[in-house]
């Protein structure tokens, strides 16, 4: 190369930059500039021969400070597409369409306000993470294709309706945290679900059969909601080990056997006066709040009887009434 030749990173054959994209490049390093813009030239490459056997491919563009993506098609090779932490706003309509092998899609910590219309039609997809983002509300049809989804991120959006997800037969764990949502997710009629997050939010009720769907779950956070009462059907989930049921106007917990591998229950600054007899059974209770509660007799015997339980567990910590915090000594 002579003397004064440009070094400048040359945009690849077949990308077109709209002007605000063009702007961002110009303020990163050579370096950086020529990584990202080889990284555009994958979404341009042209579509190959459809081969099963053929391993996938992965185009990372996480943290690169992208506010739009660029509008050509994507390799219908890629099996996992990340965009965590930029500054999408949007992803247009059409862009995704053609990713039959898509199986992991990481739009975490944008500032996204709706599924793109075509991502239903994803019906490879196993992971997808829309979590910290804006949006408002979803519909039935961005979920129809989902039959292989295992985990959904949307928590930290602004979500005030959910489309329903029964099509997600293999769901395995969904956060929905820190929404608008004032009613529970829809789900199959029997979900494989064994982590559900649906705290903070604006859920008032839950149907008394809700939990009989998802009889596999194992972790339930669902505190900081509106709710008085935990339905009865929650016992059903025999393989339950956590509950989270704190800061909210909760006055009910469900009677009757609880789940004996049950080993974390936090129900602290509720309007709980009783705890139900069977939770004086559990042996494998270790870390429980019932702090700021104005326990009757018999329910604070039973938590005194969990806290000395409590103390010779390993790892175990309770916390009292007076919400003082104790840690086993064991």
């Amino acid at each position: 190369m002579g003397a004064g030749a440009s070094t400048e990173p040359q945009l690849p054959a077949g990308v077109t930059l709209s002007d605000a994209t063009k702007a961002a490049l110009a303020s990163l390093p050579d370096a950086a500039k020529k990584e990202l813009l080889e990284k555009f030239g994958a979404l341009a490459a042209s579509p190959g021969a459809d081969d099963e056997e053929e391993e996938g491919e992965e185009l990372d563009l996480n943290s690169q400070g992208l506010v739009e993506l660029p509008k050509d098609p994507m390799s219908p090779k890629l099996t996992q597409l990340n965009l965590y932490a930029n500054k999408l706003k949007a992803i247009p309509d059409g862009l995704l369409g053609n990713l039959t092998k898509l199986k992991v899609l990481n739009c975490f910590n944008n500032q996204i306000k709706k599924l793109p219309g075509d991502i239903g039609g994803l019906a490879k997809l196993v992971e997808v993470n829309f979590a910290a983002n804006k949006l408002m509300m979803t519909d039935d049809a961005k979920f129809t294709s989902w039959a292989n989804v295992k985990v959904l991120n949307l928590y930290d959006n602004n979500l005030v309706r959910m489309g329903s997800l029964a099509p997600l037969v293999k769901l395995e764990e969904l956060r929905m945290s820190g929404n608008q949502l004032e009613e529970m997710p829809v789900l199959c009629a029997d979900c494989p679900v064994t982590i559900l997050e649906i705290h903070k939010n604006r859920i008032a009720s839950v149907a008394d059969d809700y939990f009989t769907r998802t009889k596999k779950l194992e972790r339930l956070s669902i505190w900081g909601n509106q709710l008085t009462v935990l339905p009865g059907s929650l016992l059903a989930c025999s393989a339950l080990v956590g509950v989270q049921a704190h800061e909210m106007p909760l006055a009910s917990l469900p009677s009757g056997a609880w789940p004996s591998d049950l080993e974390t229950l936090f129900v602290q600054e509720t309007k709980l006066t009783s705890l139900p007899p069977a939770l004086g059974t559990l042996s494998k209770l270790k870390r429980v709040n019932v702090g700021k509660l104005a326990l009757d007799a018999p329910s604070a015997a039973i938590a005194e009887a969990l806290g000395k339980q409590i103390a010779t567990m390993k790892g175990g910590i309770f916390w009292g009434v007076d919400g003082v915090k104790v840690d086993s000594q064991a």
